[in-house]
């Protein structure tokens, strides 16, 4: 009898351990183990059983976990998991009917890509289609590759970019169908692209509807194609870019009309509607250096008729006590992708190695040659008032007088396939500028200026990104002088720069430290951005900071380098993040401790 009465008492306990009694008990904690491919915040955002808090507690069900099993499990098969288990639950139980839950997940080896064919209209091949530069170029591209883990979404985002380069063919009417067989034992998957292109279409007629005080003509000059040509859904995005980057318009959408008889012939239709002519924007910031900032642009659209454009543009802090900038832009200049700007200006000037008052104008043609690639060249010209008594002192053989003139060419580019814009996840952004002064003008002081940077933002896993930079330049000047304008010089330090250093503290000084600048710049960044609450946008970051000034051109001493560390709290907005950050120096026997920085954005 009391055999049987020890049996029935172990045979409770199991089944209270089960999740039958754990009906309607506090959830305390939520964990998961098992899961290696998948972190434990993506599975906690895709369960609706959440852990209690102090406002909202929350309850166990076991309808409610069944329904999170199965979601989790569909999530890993469309990983490529096909094969995951979702075992038993496990649970610890605390004093007022609290629980931890764990999620015991099996993953089992996923299904990876053994073989990818394509069969274009049932008996031809991609090389009937396409040159094999551009077979490269699209098996590349693709994410259904021999040996990678076999994932829903590649498969879709691959069925998008197929359909894409067929329809830049001349094929708008293609059909894709993936077909996938499954080896369950070794766990491979074969995928047949069936492609099934449709006729060969050609560009028709023209459209222009909604409203514009463009005339005709200079709207068709923006359609990157002509009637008859093969259509391509490359050429479409470019119409669209073209209007776009005319700068009045609020709406400019460029849309094929296609109909289930699909004739061969496509029309066009493009709807077009202008921004205000008149508008502003205004705001307001503060930062360590900057202190109170405030800026405000005024465009006025169709400025002399036609898509010319005015922007006015002024803004005040700390650093710059005025600045104005009056740009006046033709764009669609010589190309749809280019645009004349002429820029008179005046600013003020307040740094820690200088103050002076700059007045004067540029000419600048800016031409877009990709989507990710940009080059200018433009003419400066301008008259500067330095207060002589705001600079170091300088070396014997260096002189600047108070009031000098400056001429000279700018060349640049930029390229950047770095996304989203304000937030950078993944990319790279490169950009390099030439700039000459007195070289074919009559003015004070000559030089070469060559500055490069390189930025690479790289996702490691959903939440974790390291952003790095790396920053270099020379000022060049001939063997007769030795001069170089005192804000042309390279200074270094600061909230854009190496953090943990006041600004332009960094480089040559005089005997009363002040800083004097110099000809070379170093400077290289990492920051580990992590992304602590999503759902809130907070996020953390910790990075490290190396460069340093030196007095003399193409001159760099990586052994004579300043070292900081730091780490800070980013707050995403729709304009970027809000940061604040603290730094310090280390290697170095300095007096700086701790510094505090707030800046709208990231660093870099």
């Amino acid at each position: 009898m009391s055999y049987n009465k020890a049996l029935l008492t172990l045979l409770m306990i199991i089944l209270c351990s089960t999740a039958f009694c754990q009906e309607s008990k506090e959830i305390r904690k939520i964990d998961f183990s098992g899961n290696s491919s998948l972190s434990n915040s993506i599975l906690k955002e895709l369960i609706t059983l959440q852990k209690s808090t102090r406002k909202d507690p929350s309850y166990y069900s076991t309808d409610i976990y069944e329904e999170d099993k199965d979601r989790i499990k569909s999530l890993y098969q469309r990983e490529g998991y096909l094969y995951v288990e979702i075992l038993a639950p496990s649970f610890t139980t605390f004093k007022k009917d609290k629980i931890n839950i764990t999620f015991n997940i099996k993953e089992n080896t996923p299904v990876r890509i053994n073989e990818v064919k394509f069969t274009v209209n049932q008996d031809k091949k991609l090389q009937h289609y396409f040159k094999p530069g551009q077979i490269r170029k699209i098996s590349k591209q693709l994410n259904t590759r021999k040996g990678r883990i076999f994932k829903d979404q590649d498969i879709y985002d691959d069925d998008v970019n197929i359909s894409k380069q067929f329809e830049d063919k001349g094929f708008p009417y293609v059909k894709i169908n993936p077909v996938i067989k499954v080896d369950s034992e070794n766990k491979l998957a074969d995928i047949n692209w069936e492609i099934n292109t449709g006729n060969l279409c050609y560009f028709g007629d023209v459209n222009f509807v909604g409203s514009t005080e463009l005339k005709e003509k200079k709207l068709r000059k923006q359609v990157a194609f002509e009637k008859g040509d093969v259509f391509s859904r490359d050429e479409i995005e470019r119409t669209q870019d073209n209007f776009y980057n005319l700068g009045i318009y609020r709406i400019a959408s460029t849309k094929s009309i296609f109909t289930n008889d699909q004739p061969d012939t496509i029309q066009t239709m493009v709807t077009l509607k202008e921004a205000p002519r008149l508008s502003s924007k205004w705001g307001l910031g503060y930062g360590r250096e900057t202190k109170l900032r405030v800026f405000g642009q005024i465009t006025f659209l169709r400025f002399l008729g036609g898509s010319r454009r005015a922007e006015l543009y002024g803004k005040h802090s700390a650093i710059e006590p005025y600045d104005f900038n009056l740009r006046l832009i033709q764009p669609a200049l010589y190309s749809p992708n280019s645009q004349l700007i002429l820029s008179p200006y005046v600013s003020k000037q307040n740094e820690p190695g200088y103050t002076l008052q700059k007045t004067g104008g540029s000419i600048t043609i800016l031409q877009k040659i990709s989507k990710n690639l940009n080059m200018s060249l433009g003419y400066q010209h301008e008259q500067v008032n330095l207060d002589t008594t705001s600079i170091a002192d300088l070396p014997e053989n260096e002189t600047l007088e108070s009031f000098y003139n400056k001429a000279g060419f700018n060349y640049g580019f930029t390229f950047s396939n770095a996304l989203p814009q304000f937030d950078p996840t993944e990319g790279i952004f490169l950009a390099a500028n030439v700039k000459t002064n007195g070289m074919y003008s009559n003015t004070d002081y000559a030089f070469y200026k060559f500055i490069a940077e390189v930025r690479r933002y790289k996702l490691i896993k959903h939440g974790w990104i390291i952003a790095t930079k790396l920053k270099t330049g020379t000022i060049i000047t001939p063997s007769s002088t030795k001069t170089v304008p005192v804000e042309e010089r390279f200074f270094s330090g600061g909230s854009q720069s190496v953090r943990g250093y006041n600004r332009q503290e960094i480089g040559p000084k005089d005997e009363n430290g002040q800083p004097i600048g110099g000809n070379t710049i170093f400077e290289a960044s990492i920051e580990n951005r992590i992304s602590l609450f999503r759902k809130t946008g907070i996020g953390m970051v910790i990075f490290s900071d190396i460069g340093n000034v030196w007095q003399d051109d193409l001159y760099l001493d990586f052994r004579d380098l300043y070292y900081t560390i730091g780490a800070g709290l980013r707050y995403k907005t729709p304009i970027g993040p809000i940061g604040i950050d603290v730094a310090r120096p280390v290697f170095r026997n300095t007096n700086n401790g701790w510094l505090f920085y707030i800046n709208i954005g990231h660093s870099f």
